[in-house]
């Protein structure tokens, strides 16, 4: 059987193959459990300042926005910002782009940086895992040569080789008469 040559849009539905595998396959469980636990005082000091009564009263007239981003600082020099990733809270509209940071005490923002320091690990996890099959990848001259070393990339082998079944089948006469044919061993001079 002859070997598939990668091209560049091969390996680019590999790489993306490989995204999907590995941020499927990595072990988020602490920066989930972080997240979670920021989140919780998060919203809780975003509450704090807009109850949701006021926000619910001002999303009747349409005078709410969301901002997946807000500031905290402990009143020094030290801000953090904490990423909603689902569902940020409402806020009121006239506050503008960036409101102005809350104040939390050394817990709240150890809470925060904790999350921070989790989302960061994570994503430093999975880069060091996509740099590992990036330069497989990117190393491979054939699917076959791939398949060897990452065998799950094998579900891919039908949308990169085509069909396993040939439109046409050929016989076993015309095979051997091929395989005798002095044309096939041909090799030019270049």
């Amino acid at each position: 059987m002859a070997k598939t040559v990668l091209n560049r849009g091969h390996k680019d539905a590999l790489m993306s193959f490989a995204e999907v595998c590995i941020k499927s396959t990595e072990d988020d469980i602490a920066d989930r459990e972080a997240y979670e636990v920021a989140h919780k005082a998060c919203l809780a000091s975003v509450h704090s300042r807009w109850p949701p009564k006021d926000m619910a009263v001002l999303a009747k007239y349409g005078a709410v926005t969301h901002r997946e981003k807000m500031t905290f600082t402990s009143g020094g020099s030290g801000m953090k910002e904490f990423t909603f990733r689902r569902e940020p809270p409402p806020i009121p509209e006239s506050v503008g782009y960036r409101p102005n940071p809350f104040l939390a005490d050394d817990q709240h923002m150890a809470v925060i940086q904790r999350s921070l320091d989790e989302e960061a690990s994570l994503k430093r996890r999975i880069k060091e895992r996509m740099n590992m099959f990036r330069a497989l990848i990117e190393t491979s001259r054939t699917f076959e040569d791939l398949v060897e070393v990452w065998p799950a990339c094998e579900s891919l082998r039908e949308a990169i080789c085509g069909s396993k079944k040939a439109l046409v089948a050929i016989s076993p006469e015309v095979r051997k008469a091929l395989a005798a044919d002095p044309a096939t061993n041909y090799v030019t001079e270049a």
